[in-house]
């Protein structure tokens, strides 16, 4: 029967299973023993591994097909008891058919849930050990020989992870952490191909989604005798984009910058054998931000999106970048190179490189100039800033440690480039470029360079060329430049370029630049020392303009050339000793209405100091020599500068100078100054000089002053000499003028001379010597010619000789100090000097002196006084002449025989004086004061002042008011009103105590007149007055004076018992051999008021009593005296020739006087043969009397027949008593009274009482009767005259 389908295929799957579980049934048996397995695992994974290895259970299992389970496997890390590998499950699936030999074949090893726990120490060293050794020497790994002589054709880790932990370089405790989680690795050899294929695919976590990778390919197997190193591999890496963030550290060693947003994708082809040739090839893409599908331009000079191409062969130690393409945007660069013994520490590289244009401050960020470290960049940023540059060759030879170190100076000969720049700023060496456009080329420290434009300081350049040697260490430079340049531009490029260097103040001193110049510069030497610089530079100037500080006005039309030279310090040093930095030549311009031309110079070094030469021409306008000598010469003669003004004329100026500009005690000036019709004037004083024209030479010392003609206002003037020391602090000048005629209008202005009033040429010179601190001057004039008038001193002739000189010093601030001054007039001599400290503020002080000044009567010294004599006198005194009346004097005078007449005075005075003073106070030490009629001594004190004060003694032998008075009776009659108006009455006080033998008034004649004067509040008194020595004549006078010249008179008289000569001598000759007798008494008592002598006269009140015996008297003389006295006297009346004297027995009566008019009635006049008595008025104002004058011829008999008793009654008629009587009317004129008879009955009843009473009266019974005084009204009533009761 045949069989069926289905039973043979159910006898299959019996006979199969029957197979299949005998063979399980028989590697259970064998594999039985599970504890011994354990056992043997642990022991041969710690054989391989040499760590400690734990397993936790270990099973039989048959899902993965026959197989031991082995769970929780962790092998123990070396270095602590943390795991280093564990696994949750392992499954070792082992063939059937060795197990019927006995024999355990591993068919497949399946890991799930496995960790790799890798750590590096902060010394480099792993924990798993040298992966070098693994792969270098991996043959002699006991590890290596599992997969080569198993049979084990699979392998595969199923959700395993990596966690690698990096101490190195990282913070203590702070160790980098990578991951690595769901990998799935598979490794395996199809039993028909000899060939292992194996994959590798995972997950990196990222702080987004984590980034999926694989590795896969085939490699040959494992040989038995190169280990890893003999493998041929193959394959391929794909890596989706990677956060590189976590990577940064790593990425730090290679690249200078990497951003922390950058993604990284790979898709990469790899193959070779690890021991030999190795390659791999490929496209690495990155971008900025993981979100965005395609690259954003975030900054224009960057892109944040590229791709790199790359192939890359690994020999051994040696990788060699075939090829390196970048796009990144924009931005494309190749590269090529090598990197030897990449196991060494040191390794060698080489790098190849070529960029389009890139902006330089982006350099960091990209690729691949991010293989340079930021040392490098720095240098690099430090070089160049801004714009764009194009590597066309960038080689890098050198080792790794140089490629990071490459800013160290050893390691800048490693570099070899050619750089095109376009708007770069060039930074350093040289000085700042800006907007550079050019080639720039380094090899091996050198460099050169090719600038088609750039900008300096804003200054455009162009044909900028030359080269750089050691241009990142000690950079050297060779350049030229050829330039036509904005002025102004290029003097603000200097100004930056050179602050801080000593030529940079002298620059500074200029601005305000108009125009344009050619330059040209060259220089060479080390840029870091500016002092070893070779520079040489020429700016040619074309109408340019500019303004210098200091200088008043723009200088404009400049032309020619400056060329300047830096030569360096060590070259100096070698060559000659005169090292030259400024040429100026032919230089040439205008300033206001002024120019310059051929101005040639240079300013260099000389044995290590500047020095300056300079050569020029000015030619000055005299509209700009005010401004030009204020300018230079600014703190020299400010006195003689101020006001002045030139107005027409021209300078010209040969200038030469020669000197150290920094030690203006070594500069040199030189030349010739020529005046050319040249005036000037000053505005507020002196006169102007015209035509000036002559010549001035000049040098480092002195000034020379040659033959200078010209005009001081209408005179002509002469002027020469020179200046010692000028330019020096203190010049020395030694100056001579001549104004050989000067007019008066022309002295207007000079101190001296500038209210000196004259007619006629005067001639005058003046020397002048010294410094204008201290000036000395010599000045003389010749007035011989002149004629002049000093107001209330001297009033000089024409032709009569005349000189003045003085002597003295001019200070630097205007003072005036004449040492010595002389005036000399016809013989007499007057000598002197002065000090003015500031002549603007005038104040002075004055000594002058003489010795036997003769005054001439043919000279006129003052309107009042003619004088006749000598004077000694010395005077110092101080003030200010503006204010003359304040000054203050001191010193001493003595008056000789001086004759003097006082304009009012009616006769010479000679004086004798010796007098001292200060300020204010005369002291008359002694004088004495003699004429015809006077003699006198005085001495005292004045004080002048607001309130003048006098104290005055004057003694003598004769005092004559009369001879000192003028013979004008109108004036003299208003002396008392003119003094009441001077100012010395007003304000003054004063006292004179006067003692004199004789003093004349008018025609009274005092002797040993004493008293004293009183001068206070306007009131002038005399007081203490008497008139002679002798006791028993007492007098006293006292006389006021008011502020309105009204005199008031108050005189008294007493006698008693005297001869009448030892009164009337107090009258001098008045009275002489007019009278004589014993006075019984005489009393006066007169008060007057008035302005003169003549008002008092009229205002007299009073009483004057006399009683005299038995004298002689001569009428005519009496009558003459008493005139005098109250001044009746006719002028020019001469005293009677013939002496008719006439013996009295009595002279008797009373006067009372009321305004000036003399009232008696009882004056008797008796002789021996007749009695007279008068009865009237006097009047001394109009000098007129009205009077009845009674006779009694014979007196004695009339005397006798009275005593007869009835007879003598009859024969005396009665109750006339008088045998004869006659009376008489006198009235008139003094001099000439009209006399007429008249009849007794004709008097009237009182005039008759009182002729009986005096005529019939003896003379014993008027004697014994007491004096009844007649009635007076008081003083105090309207009446001012008043008497008072004599004894």
């Amino acid at each position: 029967m045949p069989i069926s389908k289905k039973r043979v295929i159910f006898y299959f799957f019996f006979l199969l299973f029957i197979g299949v579980f005998s063979i399980f049934s028989l590697a259970y048996y064998q594999l039985r023993n599970l504890g011994e397995v354990k056992h043997l695992a642990i022991e041969k994974i710690e054989e391989l591994t040499g760590r400690k290895v734990s397993i936790g259970n270990a099973e039989m299992d048959i899902v993965r097909g026959l197989s031991i389970l082995l769970k929780d496997i962790s092998i123990q890390s070396r270095w602590d008891s943390k795991p280093e590998v564990t696994a949750r499950s392992v499954w070792v699936v082992v063939k059937l058919l060795p197990l019927l030999e006995k024999r355990i074949e591993i068919k497949q090893i399946i890991v799930q849930g496995s960790s790799l726990r890798v750590v590096r120490n902060s010394s480099g060293q792993f924990s798993f050990g040298d992966v070098e050794n693994w792969i270098s020497k991996s043959a002699d790994s006991k590890l290596f020989k599992v997969p080569m002589v198993s049979l084990m054709n699979q392998v595969m880790v199923e959700d395993g992870s990596i966690h690698f932990l990096d101490y190195l370089d990282q913070p203590k405790d702070e160790p980098l952490s990578l991951e690595m989680e769901h990998l799935h690795f598979s490794l395996r050899k199809s039993l028909l191909k000899s060939l292992f294929q194996f994959v590798l695919d995972g997950e990196i976590p990222n702080a987004g989604p984590s980034t999926n990778f694989k590795v896969s390919g085939t490699f040959d197997g494992f040989p038995e005798e190169n280990g890893f190193t003999g493998i041929f591999i193959n394959g391929d890496i794909h890596v989706k984009p990677l956060s590189i963030s976590k990577f940064q550290p790593y990425f730090k060693k290679l690249l200078a910058k990497t951003p922390i947003d950058s993604w990284l994708s790979i898709d990469s082809s790899f193959s070779g054998n690890l021991g030999s040739v190795f390659k791999t090839a490929g496209v690495l893409k990155y971008f900025s931000d993981m979100k965005q599908e395609r690259a954003v331009i975030r900054d224009a000079r960057v892109s944040h999106r590229g791709e790199l191409e790359y192939k890359i062969s690994i020999d051994k130690d040696i990788v060699d970048v075939e090829e390196l393409k970048v796009e990144t945007g924009p931005f494309k660069f190749k590269a090529s190179g090598f990197l030897n013994n990449i196991y060494s520490k040191d390794p060698v590289v080489f790098v190849d490189l070529k960029t389009d244009a890139f902006q330089i401050n982006r350099g960091i960020d990209y690729l691949p100039l991010k293989i340079f470290p930021e040392e490098y960049h720095q240098v690099l940023q430090k070089t160049f800033k801004n714009g764009s540059i194009k590597l066309n060759s960038f080689k890098f030879d050198g080792t790794v440690n140089q490629l990071r170190e490459i800013s160290k100076p050893k390691n800048h000969k490693k570099i070899t480039s050619e750089i095109e720049m376009q708007n770069v700023d060039w930074q350093s060496p040289l000085p700042g470029l800006r907007k550079v456009t050019g080639i720039f080329k380094v090899d091996k420290g050198n460099s050169s360079f090719q600038i088609q434009k750039a900008r300096y300081k804003k200054q455009p350049l162009t044909n900028l060329q030359g080269s750089i040697k050691n241009f990142m260490t000690r950079p050297i430079v060779d350049l030229s430049l050829e330039n036509k340049v904005d002025v102004a531009q290029f003097h603000s490029t200097l100004e930056k370029a050179l602050k801080g260097r000593p030529i940079h103040d002298a620059i500074s001193n200029y601005s305000d630049f108009q125009g344009s110049a050619n330059l040209r510069l060259n220089v060479k030497g080390p840029l870091k020392g500016f002092d070893k610089l070779a520079i040489s530079g020429v700016i040619d100037f074309q109408s340019v303009s500019l303004t210098e500080k200091e200088f008043e006005h723009r200088i404009k039309n400049l032309n020619g050339k400056i060329i300047y030279t830096h030569t360096p310090e060590t070259v100096q040093q070698k060559s000659k000793p005169w090292v030259r930095v400024f040429q100026y030549i032919n230089l040439s311009g205008d300033f206001a209405n002024s120019k310059f031309s051929n101005l040639n110079g240079e300013l260099g070094l000389k044995n290590g100091e500047p020095l300056k030469k300079l050569t020029t021409r000015y030619h000055l306008d005299s509209s700009d020599l005010n401004w030009i000598i204020e300018n230079d010469s600014k703190d020299l003669l400010p006195a003689f500068q101020e006001g002045m003004d030139f107005t027409s004329g021209k300078v010209l100026v040969d200038y030469r100078f020669k000197g150290n500009p920094e030690k203006p005690e070594t500069e040199k000036k030189w030349g010739k100054i020529e005046l050319k019709n040249l005036s000037l004037k000053y505005r507020d004083r002196l006169q102007a000089m015209t035509g000036l024209n002559g010549k001035i030479s000049y040098d480092g010392e002195k000034i020379q002053l040659e033959n200078i003609l010209g005009f001081y206002g209408n005179s002509s003037l002469h002027l020469e000499g020179k200046i010692d020391g000028w330019g020096k602090s203190i010049p020395e000048f030694s100056l001579r003028l001549n104004l050989p005629a000067i007019l008066k209008a022309d002295l207007k202005g000079i101190p001296i001379f500038s209210d000196f009033n004259f007619s006629g040429p005067a001639q005058i010179s003046m020397n002048i010597n010294g410094t204008p601190e201290n000036f000395k001057f010599e000045q003389q004039a010749n007035l011989t010619r002149a004629g002049y008038k000093i107001p209330d001193l001297v009033q000089k002739k024409e032709n009569a000789h005349n000189q003045f000189k003085a002597k003295g010093t001019l200070t630097e601030k205007g003072g005036l100090n004449i040492e010595n001054w002389v005036y000399e007039l016809s013989g007499n001599k007057i000598s002197g000097s002065m000090q003015i400290p500031d002549v603007d503020k005038r104040d002075f002080t004055v000594q002058l002196a003489s010795k036997e000044f003769t005054a001439h009567p043919s000279y006129q010294i003052s309107k009042s006084w003619a004088a006749d004599g000598s004077i000694n006198f010395n005077i110092s005194g101080t003030g200010n002449l503006g204010q003359l009346g304040d000054s203050r004097f001191e010193g001493k005078m003595d008056l000789i025989n001086l004759k003097v007449k006082p304009e009012r005075f009616s006769s010479n005075l000679l004086l004798n004086a010796k007098l001292r003073f200060k300020e204010k106070r005369f002291d008359i030490r002694s004088a004495s004061i003699a004429s015809a009629s006077n003699k006198l001594n005085f001495s005292g004190v004045y004080r002048r002042g607001d309130s003048p004060n006098f104290q005055l003694i004057v003694e003598g032998e004769k005092l004559d008011i009369n001879e000192l008075l003028s013979a004008s009776r109108d004036k003299d009659a208003s002396a008392l009103e003119l003094f009441a108006q001077t100012e010395f009455f007003q304000k003054g006080k004063g006292q004179v105590i006067f003692d004199v033998e004789q003093l004349n008034l008018k025609m009274l004649h005092f002797n040993n007149v004493a008293g004293k004067i009183f001068l206070n509040n306007k009131v002038l008194q005399i007081k203490d007055f008497r008139v002679g020595i002798n006791p028993l004549v007492k007098n006293s006078v006292e006389l006021t004076i008011d502020e309105n010249g009204v005199s008031t008179f108050e005189g008294r008289v007493k006698v008693k018992y005297v001869k009448t000569k030892n009164v009337f001598s107090l009258f001098g000759d008045v009275f002489n051999n007019s009278l004589s007798g014993d006075i019984k008494k005489i009393n006066v008592k007169l008060n007057g008021k008035g302005k003169d002598w003549s008002e008092i006269s009229k205002s007299l009140y009073g009483k004057v009593s006399l009683d005299i015996k038995s004298g002689m008297t001569d009428r005519k003389r009496l009558k003459r005296g008493v005139n005098k006295v109250f001044g009746s006297l006719p002028t020019g009346s001469l005293p009677p020739k013939k002496n008719n004297p006439t013996s009295f027995r009595q002279i008797s009566g009373d006067f009372i006087s009321k305004n000036g008019i003399f009232e008696t009635e009882n004056f008797i006049f008796e002789t021996n043969d007749r009695r007279t008595s008068i009865v009237g008025t006097f009047d001394l104002g109009t000098n007129q009397m009205d009077t009845v004058v009674g006779v009694a011829p014979l007196a004695e008999l009339d005397r006798f027949l009275t005593k007869i008793p009835l007879v003598g009654k009859i024969l005396t008629a009665g109750d006339e008593k008088s045998l004869l009587k006659t009376y008489y009317t006198v009235k008139g004129n003094f001099e000439t009274p009209e006399i007429l008879p008249i009849p007794f009955t004709s008097l009237g009843k009182k005039v008759m009482g009182i002729f009986q009473g005096v005529l019939e009266t003896p003379v014993e019974i008027l004697e014994s009767l007491p004096v009844i005084e007649p009635s007076v009204p008081s003083p105090t009533e309207d009446d001012p005259s008043s008497t008072e009761g004599d004894e």
